[in-house]
């Protein structure tokens, strides 16, 4: 059997338990005709009666390590009758008793494994000794119910961290079912075509190759009171390179989505093997935490709890909604790898719901330009700074540059300190630098500057350009310019401040960029700018390229160079126009000057 059990047995009611019998009146025995696990229960009659009920002594137990829950099962022929009822854990001297809410009775009756976390504070005592535990008991109140049969019956108790655990080839989710009819452990319970999963199902492990696959399975995580926030869920571990997990259309619910206090969450360990969950429903989870490894195309997230970390996954064509907020993190996906998430978000949409929370967080380790496609964002609020607006940029330093293409809604940001620049469907520009047999020229230095009137300044005016401590401050007028722009400054009379200059805007009028700390201030002169879109260098391939976003065509001159280094070259001009919607793309080529 591919399952295994990851909990441990306190007693199975088998052979001759040692019962404790809390109550007046019968005390209850061994039982044969109900039971769910092995062949035999323990059970009493209790009526027309006030705390009492059955369980069981064993040695004492440590049960004070992190995470440790104990479940058992419990089962009142009239469960309507009872109007109280708790779990005690006791160390001989002292008990804790954990209430259970009456959400747990079955409406058709039945057993019900009662799952709770030691480590909780319980509604009444609190001084048992977790690390010597050795009472487990079931105490009801219990209304007048006709009969003379035992209707108070309980079966084994287990104790663990988590679950099951598949490991194996060719699994399913039945696999676990199948191994819960067999063993009875109240780990998962299949009601109709739903799984009611009370604990944690692991599935792979480092050692072990793995394949699961399921399709169109519905789990949900009940609400309770009594286990802790974590424990509910399902981890997936992809550590082993062979190891290949996938659930197709599947839905994972909370019990609760909106109001559940243990809502389950979705974890994945590791990056060897392959984690596919596309065209699946995740409602009301505490958190979901992804890396590269996983595919989540065309998911649903609704109602998460905590923001989902995203890890470089692809998500392209899932939709995020409903966004709670209520455990600790402020936006509804986390980014904070150096993966750009063009390609992986790509037509995907988000929706504030009226919850004081982000769209997306780029974190210190994403990358400092970004690329969105497709993207709906709606409901967001429209001015930066907000704690909902859009984006939440977590550099405290820089420059952010965020391109969006095709993307509709709100492009808002907040940031920690960074700047950020957010350029609506920007146009790739390239130019390619060819020898005359067509092969790249490597080295050549290309100057790219505006020719026209357009978006961006041609000749514009800079009406005052001082100097301090080496750093020369522009003030042009309405520039729109971005930092880490390059602009073709002339017209200086102190020949220190004219030249091709990477700027830092400081305001819509105003730029700064770095010159000699001797140079005359102020300049004088008739001074003007012009942005040039490129200014680099050629590599291996002859390319270099940029992306910005034109409102309107805009024309272009320019040169390539190299005569500095053999192999040499003549200079090669450059003109065209880029176009606000398709860029520009050229060719130039250079003919040899040795």
């Amino acid at each position: 059997m591919p399952v295994t059990s990851l909990l441990t047995l306190i007693e199975d009611m088998e052979g001759t338990p040692t019962l404790v019998s809390p109550g007046s009146g019968n005390a209850g025995s061994t039982n044969t005709d109900i039971f769910i696990e092995g062949s035999q229960s323990i059970g009493r009659r209790v009526d027309n009666a006030s705390q009492k009920g059955l369980g069981c002594q064993v040695s004492a137990i440590d049960l004070s390590g992190t995470g440790v829950h104990v479940v058992g099962w419990q089962w009142v022929t009239q469960w309507e009758a009872v109007s109280f009822n708790f779990i005690r854990l006791g160390d001989g001297s002292n008990n804790d008793d954990h209430f259970i809410p009456d959400a747990v009775k079955p409406p058709l009756g039945g057993f019900v494994p009662i799952w709770v976390d030691v480590s909780r504070t319980p509604e009444a005592g609190g001084s048992a000794n977790s690390t010597a535990i050795t009472d487990f008991v079931f105490i009801s109140n219990v209304a007048n119910v006709g009969g003379a049969a035992q209707n108070y019956i309980v079966d084994a108790f287990h104790y663990g961290t988590s679950g099951y655990l598949f490991t194996g080839a060719t699994g399913t989710f039945t696999d676990f079912t199948t191994y819960e009819d067999l063993n009875r452990e109240g780990v998962i319970i299949p009601v109709a075509s739903v799984l009611f999963v009370q604990a944690r199902l692991e599935i792979g492990t480092a050692a072990v190759a793995t394949v699961f696959s399921s399709l169109s399975v519905s789990l949900v995580f009940p609400n309770s009171s009594l286990v802790s926030s974590t424990f509910m869920g399902i981890t997936v571990n992809i550590q082993n390179a062979s190891t290949d997990v996938r659930f197709s259309f599947c839905s994972f619910a909370s019990g609760s989505p909106v109001n559940s206090l243990a809502n389950p969450d979705l974890t994945v360990v590791g990056t060897s093997g392959v984690f596919d969950a596309s065209n699946s429903i995740f409602n009301g989870l505490r958190e979901v935490n992804l890396n590269s490894a996983c595919t989540m195309q065309n998911c649903t997230f609704i109602n998460m709890r905590n923001g989902i970390v995203g890890g470089g996954a692809d998500l392209r064509g899932s939709s995020f909604s409903k966004f709670r907020a209520i455990g600790g993190t402020t936006s509804f996906l986390i980014w904070d790898v150096a993966t750009d998430p063009d390609g992986l978000l790509d037509n995907t949409s988000f929706q504030d719901d009226g919850v004081t929370a982000h769209a997306i967080e780029f974190g210190l380790n994403s990358p400092t330009s970004l690329t969105l496609r497709g993207i709906d964002f709606n409901l967001y609020d429209p001015l930066n700074g907000q704690n909902d607006s859009t984006f939440n940029i977590k550099r405290t330093s820089g420059t952010v540059t965020i391109n969006l293409v095709q993307c509709t809604g709100i492009f808002s940001y907040t940031t920690a300190g960074a700047t950020v620049e957010i350029i609506n469907n920007p146009v790739d520009i390239q130019i390619t630098c060819v020898d005359a047999t067509g092969s790249p020229v490597s080295g050549a230095r290309v100057l790219l500057e505006t020719a026209g009137a357009g978006p961006y300044p041609y000749q514009g005016p800079v009406t005052l350009l001082t100097q301090s401590s080496g750093t020369a401050t522009a003030t042009h007028s309405s520039h729109n310019l971005a930092t880490n722009d390059y602009v073709v400054i002339s017209g200086a009379n102190e020949a220190g401040y004219n030249g091709v200059y990477q700027i830092t805007v400081t305001g819509a009028n105003s730029y700064t960029y770095s010159v000699d700390a001797g140079t005359a201030s102020p300049a004088t002169g008739t001074i003007i700018a012009t942005y040039a879109p490129i200014s680099a260098v050629t590599g291996g391939t002859g390319i270099v390229n940029t992306s910005k976003a034109f409102s309107s065509d805009q024309d272009v001159i320019g040169v390539a160079r190299k005569g500095t280094s053999a192999p040499r070259y003549k200079t090669a001009p450059i003109s065209g126009a880029i176009s606000s919607v398709s860029g520009l793309s050229q060719t130039a080529v250079m003919i040899s000057d040795e």
